[in-house]
């Protein structure tokens, strides 16, 4: 079987790493070892002991689930700050319309939020 990577993109910042935890720990677990999955996580400001535990949930799994952190620095700041109708969404919710334009290297990418508990492997 040819091993492909799976590139997966993520959004989210400090206040959401328990539940980007439990996230991962499931994509981890229910990941096939035959394929490598490649998590960005799109981000403005997850600390560094943060992201070490979140490192930490992946590790340690037959299949191969790589984090890799993209620090964005507050892009769109302005943007989120003249949004109206922010509800209980953060301005890294915008980080997902830039994924073409930051990944170009992909030709596809799952765009998944913290929220999500994986139930079985996303690679099909």
């Amino acid at each position: 079987m040819h091993r492909r990577t799976i590139p997966i993109l993520t959004c989210f910042d400090d206040n959401y790493v328990i539940p980007a935890a439990v996230a991962f720990r499931t994509l981890a677990v229910h990941a096939d070892p035959a394929h490598q999955y490649l998590v960005y996580v799109a981000h403005s400001g997850i600390g560094a002991v943060h992201q070490a535990r979140l490192k930490a949930e992946v590790a340690n799994h037959p299949a191969q689930v790589e984090l890799v952190f993209v620090d964005m620095a507050n892009q769109l700041s302005d943007l989120f700050a003249r949004t109206d109708c922010k509800g209980h969404y953060s301005k890294e919710m915008f980080y997902k319309l830039l994924a073409p334009s930051l990944f170009p290297q992909h030709d596809a990418m799952l765009v998944t939020d913290v929220d999500v508990l994986f139930q079985g492997d996303v690679s099909r």
